[in-house]
């Protein structure tokens, strides 16, 4: 993580901006030597609603048996 003044993050602010998109390094900004403010490259939450949607199996009957294939595929996905 890189360290720098307020002083000189305000004077070249953009470039220092671009710099952080590139590299994806944070940059911790202090003044009069205390950390005041920390920038970090923006990051896509990977929690989208819905995103797992297409993997449920909604069983409309159950109370039928779901079946000797389902029943190892579960029983398989439960050990691990």
């Amino acid at each position: 993580m890189q360290t720098m003044t307020i002083q000189k993050f305000e004077s070249g602010s953009p470039q220092i901006l671009k710099e952080i998109l590139l590299t994806g390094e944070d940059l911790l900004i202090t003044q009069d030597g205390k950390p005041i403010a920390k920038i970090v490259k923006f990051k896509t939450s990977q929690n989208i609603p819905g995103k797992l949607a297409h993997t449920i199996n909604n069983e409309m009957d159950i109370v039928t048996p779901l079946g000797e294939g389902i029943f190892r595929y579960l029983n398989r996905v439960q050990d691990l």
